[in-house]
């Protein structure tokens, strides 16, 4: 219904942005918010099939203007799988996850039953087909104390439970009050949820944003956002039975060069976790991380090492989202060279940086990018929130 070949956009594209530093060829694949109907503001990292098909979500548009899951195919063809409607859930913020039959789970961060206290809706955590079958597993608010307000990619185990966390929710909290200051929480594959742990705003952290990770004896591992003992957020590991520690306590350095506000982790076999924040460091325009079991941090970079009066031409707030081999994928959601549209990076586990890639607007690569994911071909893809032609992209880094 809303496919576009790729002919068109790489005329488009064919001015001279592949002249950015390293070896990568920038080609929008899609614009998105152009034809009446479309899904607007992409707002999650691709998923990426056997077969190159790309998979992710919209944060609006769509059929009710609540958002949508879209699959941009090998051909070149963009088409909606599903416009949420908020009964079904609204707003999805964040990656998709693929089991191993090629199906698809997310979550909305609205929608879904309503309340007093969000009367949005709590969200929803929702499983769909890659031909476009839709279903809602859980909606949030259904128990007393529950979470709200998903943002994190989900992460199943191999009995096909989901992990996660809600930014909000679980009852009364010292920062947060009756909203509650989120949770962690496991889904069976039959819709039963069960919290398995509500942060409280104080040591523990709260506003856990990011993506979970877990480990072969079923430790999960997290940031929270915001609190701990600097009040900068914390890296948390929770055991299999729910019992919760600290692994590092962001701002623990004068004027928090070592970071403040983490997002999402990735988590090496050896126990070593890599991230990003997008607060803190020398020029307060965020780090990205290296950090032990043991809870010891090294700063791996200072974006505008500068500072803004030079320009951040290595671009500022930061989000790591792959590890391949030794090197480090991401983008930034501004600053840059020339234009402040942001970069897409890589930096190896040692801490050599480079961009790859200064997204400009002018060309119609959008800007405020939300990681990247890679082929086999080493090829990365990504999408833009904003920007574009009109409401933002989905992006092909190729690599020469």
């Amino acid at each position: 219904m809303f496919g576009r070949t790729l002919l068109v956009l790489e005329i488009v594209m064919s001015l001279a942005i592949a002249s950015q530093a390293g070896t990568y060829t920038e080609t929008t694949l899609y614009n998105f918010g152009v034809t009446a109907g479309d899904g607007s503001y992409p707002n999650g990292i691709p998923v990426r099939d056997a077969q190159g098909n790309l998979y992710s979500v919209t944060e609006h548009g769509g059929e009710y203007g609540y958002g949508t899951v879209f699959k941009f195919d090998s051909s070149g063809n963009e088409s909606l799988l599903h416009s949420f409607n908020n009964t079904d859930g609204a707003t999805p913020i964040g990656s998709l996850t693929m089991d191993t039959g090629g199906n698809l789970y997310g979550t909305t961060t609205a929608g879904g039953l309503t309340s007093t206290a969000f009367p949005q809706g709590m969200g929803v955590v929702f499983k769909i087909t890659t031909s476009g079958t839709y279903s809602v597993l859980y909606k949030f608010g259904t128990a007393s104390s529950d979470g709200a307000s998903p943002f994190g990619r989900l992460t199943i185990d191999s009995a096909g439970n989901f992990y996660g966390t809600t930014s909000v929710g679980g009852g009364t909290c010292a920062i947060n009050g009756v909203f509650g200051c989120g949770t962690v929480y496991k889904l069976t594959s039959a819709g039963v949820e069960t919290i398995l742990y509500r942060f409280t705003g104080q040591l523990d952290g709260w506003e856990p944003f990011s993506n979970l990770v877990r480990d072969g004896s079923g430790n999960l591992y997290g940031t929270a956002s915001a609190g701990g003992k600097n009040g900068q957020g914390v890296l948390f590991k929770l055991t299999p039975k729910n019992k919760l520690s600290v692994i590092y306590p962001f701002c623990s350095a004068s004027g928090c060069t070592d970071g403040a506000g983490p997002r999402n982790i990735i988590r090496t076999s050896a126990g070593v976790f890599y991230g990003a924040t997008p607060g803190g460091g020398t020029s307060l325009r965020g780090v990205a991380f290296k950090i032990t079991s043991a809870g010891v941090e090294t700063i791996l970079h200072n974006f505008c090492p500068g500072g803004t009066s030079t320009g951040c031409h290595d671009g500022e707030t930061p989000n790591i989202s792959l590890l391949s081999g030794s090197i480090l994928y991401g983008t930034t959601s501004s600053g840059g060279k020339d234009y402040n549209d942001g970069v897409a990076f890589k930096l190896t586990t040692g801490g050599s940086y480079s961009v790859i890639f200064n997204f400009n607007n002018n060309f119609n690569t959008g800007n405020d990018a939300n990681g990247v994911t890679m082929d086999t071909a080493g090829n990365l893809y990504g999408t833009a929130l904003n920007g574009g032609a009109e409401a933002g992209t989905l992006f092909e880094l190729k690599k020469n």
